[in-house]
């Protein structure tokens, strides 16, 4: 699951991998490929220590948001939310029963 920009919702990073068994032949021009080395670490985004509440306020609103998309979008795979991004309807009028 990934935002707008193609982010995860969550930090996933595989570091190691092991092939057991591989029954296939390599395709050729596989070995140009694979990377003589592992890629450098990727760093997160930089952090920033809370200073005042607005900071505080800011991070908790981030934070709210991100975790009602992801929950949004997990409601839309088990389809119970046809859509992660719909909202709910205008209520304009009070009906009277």
């Amino acid at each position: 699951m990934v935002d707008e920009k193609h982010a995860p919702y969550q930090n996933i990073r595989i570091w190691h991998t092991e092939i057991l068994d591989d029954p296939f032949d390599d395709p050729e021009g596989l070995a140009e490929l694979i990377p003589a080395k592992s890629p450098e670490v990727v760093q997160d985004e930089v952090l920033k220590t809370i200073e005042n509440e607005e900071d505080e306020s800011e991070l908790q609103e981030r934070m709210a948001k991100t975790l009602a998309k992801s929950q949004a979008t997990s409601l839309e795979l088990l389809h119970d939310l046809p859509d992660a991004d719909i909202a709910p309807p205008d209520q304009d009028e009070v009906l009277k029963t």
